[in-house]
């Protein structure tokens, strides 16, 4: 039910902050582990893609999921690979709608998921040159929020000097 998840997914984002700011990192990698053995499995029935048919109340249990899977099991293989191959496919036409599209439900954590897994300049360099092309304000801050994600310092460091430009 995506209420409970919404509420569920709530909690544990307000404990994360809560235990990641004030207790060791020993505790809050334990805490992280416990989230992602709770989203995991909830997020493996519902999936990436909608299905035909699906209620408005699927969809939006599966954005819970996806936004709870972008905090907690981002470092799982399978999901920043996945994560990876769709921001890949996204940015190659970013401006494309229709079925094949990234949906815009699931977009920020499938960027925010592949910019926490991206260790080379590469992604960076794509999401950065997607933002120019880029004619839906929605996914301009969906790409301002997940190279806010960026985990390496090196690549930050590009992310604030890009930040700083006229272009943004």
């Amino acid at each position: 039910n995506d209420k409970v998840w919404s509420e569920l997914s709530g909690v544990l984002a307000g404990l994360d902050k809560v235990i990641s700011l004030g207790l060791q990192p020993a505790t809050s990698h334990a805490f992280t582990a416990f989230a992602a053995r709770l989203v995991s499995p909830a997020f493996a029935a519902v999936g990436w893609d909608a299905s035909t048919g699906e209620s408005d109340n699927q969809k939006k249990l599966r954005s819970t999921l996806i936004g709870a899977v972008s905090r907690f099991c981002y470092k799982d293989p399978a999901i920043a690979a996945e994560a990876t191959r769709r921001c890949h496919e996204w940015l190659a036409a970013p401006n494309e709608s229709g079925p094949t599209a990234l949906s815009a439900d699931i977009r920020p954590a499938v960027l925010s998921i592949a910019m926490k897994n991206c260790g080379s300049n590469d992604l960076l360099d794509k999401l950065q040159a997607s933002h120019d092309c880029l004619t839906d304000a929605a996914a301009r801050i969906h790409v301002y929020q997940a190279l806010g994600q960026v985990e390496s310092a090196d690549l930050r460091a590009r992310v604030l000097e890009w930040a700083l430009t006229e272009k943004v």
